[in-house]
C-alpha cells in the first residue's frame, strides 16, 4: 500500500471518529437537556403544590384560630382539602403531611 492510501485510510479513520465523537456529545445534550427539562417541570408542579398549601392555610386561618386548633389538626385539615376536593384532580401527586391528624369532622367545619 502507498503512503498516499495508508494517509488517506487514517484521515478518513480520524474524520470518523470525530464524527462519532461529536454525535455522542450533541447524545449527551439532548439527554442532560430532557432531564434538565423534567426537573423544572417537577420543580414547578411542587412549587404550585406549595401555594395551592399555602392559600388553603391563608383560607382557614381564622377559623382554625377560632376553634383552637394546633399545627396537627390544622395540617390535617389542609390535607383534607387536598384529597377530599377537587384538588385532588389538580395536584393528584400531593403528599399528605406526616404525623398529622385528619379529622373529617373538623375538614367539613373549616370547608362550609
Amino acid at each position: 500500500m502507498s503512503n498516499s492510501t495508508m494517509e488517506q485510510q487514517q484521515s478518513t479513520t480520524q474524520i470518523s471518529e470525530v464524527k462519532g465523537e461529536i454525535l455522542q456529545k450533541k447524545h449527551e445534550e439532548k439527554e442532560s437537556w430532557f432531564a434538565k427539562k423534567e426537573a423544572l417541570k417537577k420543580d414547578i408542579q411542587e412549587a404550585n403544590i406549595t401555594i395551592a398549601h399555602e392559600i388553603i392555610h391563608l383560607l382557614i386561618y381564622s377559623q382554625a384560630k377560632r376553634l383552637k386548633l394546633d399545627y396537627k389538626k390544622t395540617e390535617g385539615v389542609v390535607d383534607l382539602f387536598f384529597k377530599k376536593t377537587s384538588l385532588k384532580k389538580i395536584f393528584p401527586k400531593y403528599k399528605s403531611q406526616k404525623g398529622v391528624i385528619h379529622s373529617e369532622k373538623l375538614f367539613n367545619q373549616l370547608a362550609k
